[in-house]
């Protein structure tokens, strides 16, 4: 066994302790996106929708919106719907969908653009239907208890700007 073997469970549980990110609502000067990705606010009963992240995947272990990267040949709202398909079940395709804008994240080795959205109210928050690939479980929080769990990097400041 090498020592990577070894030490990579533990890698994911302190990625979020090493890193840190910066959000900004307007491009700085320096940008260079390495990735466009989408953040779908999905609401029931005042409460959002939060998933919980294998410890394999990035940011391993914490909790987040669905969502995810924009494929090349997609618009951020296409890639919101899938992303919301792929991860929960929910097909939002035909529901009045909210662009609440984009904000730009500096991490210290590579920027990325976040687009997020707002649905529509879930009829049945009881039917999520989680991608094992990628999570290990999910839940309906408020915004404010959202904040108190270990939140992906900067889900945080979004979920602040989405429900001040």
């Amino acid at each position: 066994m090498t020592l990577y073997q070894l030490l990579r469970p533990f890698l994911f549980l302190m990625l979020p302790i090493c890193l840190n990110a910066t959000v900004y609502l307007k491009k700085p000067e320096d940008f260079q996106p390495k990735a466009e990705i989408v953040g779908c606010f999905l609401e029931y009963d005042d409460k959002i929708l939060m998933l919980h992240r294998q410890e394999h995947c990035v940011q391993g272990n914490c909790w987040g919106v669905p969502g995810g990267k924009i494929n090349k040949t997609e618009t951020p709202l296409q890639a919101a719907i899938r992303e919301t398909l792929e991860e929960t079940g929910f097909d939002i395709s035909k529901q009045r969908i909210t662009n609440l804008g984009k904000v730009y994240i500096k991490y210290p080795k590579h920027d990325e653009i976040y687009h997020m959205f707002k649905c529509p109210p879930v009829e049945h928050p009881g039917s999520v239907k989680i991608s094992f690939d990628e999570h290990k479980g999910f839940t309906w929080v408020t915004p404010k208890d959202a904040l108190k769990m270990n939140l992906m990097l900067e889900e945080d400041t979004c979920i602040e700007m989405v429900y001040p």
